[in-house]
């Protein structure tokens, strides 16, 4: 399972751990930087971008992504149903 000359060690690993999760009925927030962590973030209910190169977010532009952990912090609390704290 290659994604641009990448060889993912396990395919699906993440995705699986994901959709299992969704299957219990939670909601997943997942961030990442790699390829290997291309299909989680597609996977879950919001995948971000956390520092990934910019080779990898321009190829999958769609998926949103951030610089800093207050950036983080922001978009999981804005897409939970709980209301951030300080």
């Amino acid at each position: 399972n290659k994604i641009r000359g990448y060889d993912l060690r396990q395919k699906d690993n993440k995705r699986k751990v994901v959709k299992a999760l969704q299957s219990l009925k939670y909601r997943v927030f997942a961030s990442g930087d790699s390829y290997n962590d291309i299909q989680m973030l597609q996977q879950a209910d919001l995948g971000v971008f956390f520092r990934a190169p910019s080779h990898i977010k321009e190829e999958f532009h769609q998926i949103p992504e951030v610089e800093t952990y207050k950036e983080l912090k922001n978009i999981f609390s804005k897409a939970s149903e709980i209301p951030e704290k300080g």
